[in-house]
């Protein structure tokens, strides 16, 4: 790796990351509150692939054990919820797959991006919690429900916020934060806020955001699913729009960072690094739809166009490595 690369990754997370606007996010959480349920159940898909969207109260009070004592596992919530070991294991792992919780080894916690809002946010996230989590409803597909509406709207501006969590390279995204940030990475660097102004009405959008390197290159990752951009599965462009559509993510080491050797060095050795477990664990529950650019001004001008403009960013190549499907009508 080069200095020279640090130092134009530096310079990408300074000129991009501003201050977390919470009052701009505390609107998007009440915006999305106030979805209504049946809607949400139309629109979010199920990992399940299920049509209907049972609900199961007790994925709500999983969720609450794994926040109430910060982690918890299988044994605890046999006892704790009167469950059978099997069905508590069920549930867990069904709550990793809907990305409200992450595995850490034998131990289950929020999913970071969750608990970074309920340490902001405490009664407007966990009332979301309430009530959409037992509807089996993905997290990040229901976050991201904002821009979803936005599409079948008229937008006539797009402002978003990149704040910035890990590394921070000493400057306070989020001032006086006495929320252990190390518990974002490495699943997540920062969160982006995103607010389309419409004719109907104005949508907010509140999301985490990933950054991996793969060779000389940053991955900026957003969670966000395919149809927002208009594509069935995945895709990807090679056009002026440098963007491609993904079912991974990655994660999070800083470029430089010691991690970063050690996995570097483990790795060439042949040996696991901590950062593999944790790889594996996202390629086993989180594997979802992300879409990947390479920098934040690409994500930004791709939102834009697709939100104000409805475009679709797509080139349709040949390629063994990606599926290309027919495009979906908007």
């Amino acid at each position: 790796m080069s200095s020279n690369a640090l130092k134009i990754y530096k310079m990408m997370v300074q000129n991009h990351s501003k201050g977390f606007r919470t009052g701009w996010a505390a609107h998007a959480l009440d915006i999305l509150y106030d979805t209504s349920t049946l809607h949400v159940k139309r629109q979010v898909k199920t990992k399940r692939k299920r049509t209907r969207l049972r609900k199961i109260k007790a994925l709500e009070d999983v969720i609450y054990q794994t926040i109430a004592i910060n982690s918890c596992d299988n044994d605890w919530l046999h006892h704790k919820l009167q469950l059978t070991k099997r069905t508590a294991r069920h549930y867990t792992n069904m709550l990793c797959k809907l990305r409200w919780n992450v595995h850490n080894f034998s131990f289950y916690d929020p999913n970071p991006f969750l608990e970074c809002l309920l340490y902001f946010f405490p009664q407007r996230t966990w009332r979301i919690v309430k009530k959409f989590a037992s509807y089996q409803v993905d997290l990040m597909d229901l976050f991201t429900l904002p821009l979803q509406e936005a599409i079948s709207d008229e937008i006539s501006d797009v402002q978003i916020n990149w704040s910035q969590i890990e590394p921070t390279f000493g400057a306070k995204y989020f001032g006086n934060l006495k929320f252990p940030s190390r518990r974002i990475y490495p699943y997540w660097n920062g969160i982006v806020q995103i607010k389309a102004e419409g004719k109907k009405k104005t949508h907010c959008a509140i999301l985490p955001y990933n950054i991996h390197w793969t060779g000389r290159n940053s991955h900026i990752t957003l969670p966000i699913p395919f149809r927002f951009y208009g594509i069935e599965k995945a895709a990807y462009s090679k056009g002026v729009l440098k963007i491609h559509f993904d079912n991974s993510i990655r994660t999070a080491i800083p470029l430089g960072s010691a991690s970063w050797f050690t996995r570097k060095l483990l790795n060439n050795q042949g040996k696991k690094h901590w950062s593999n477990f944790i790889n594996s664990f996202m390629s086993t529950y989180w594997k979802s739809e992300y879409s990947e650019c390479f920098n934040f001004d690409t994500h930004e001008k791709v939102l834009r166009n697709r939100l104000i403009n409805k475009t679709r960013p797509i080139n349709e190549i040949g390629n063994k490595e990606f599926v290309l499907t027919r495009m979906l009508q908007v």
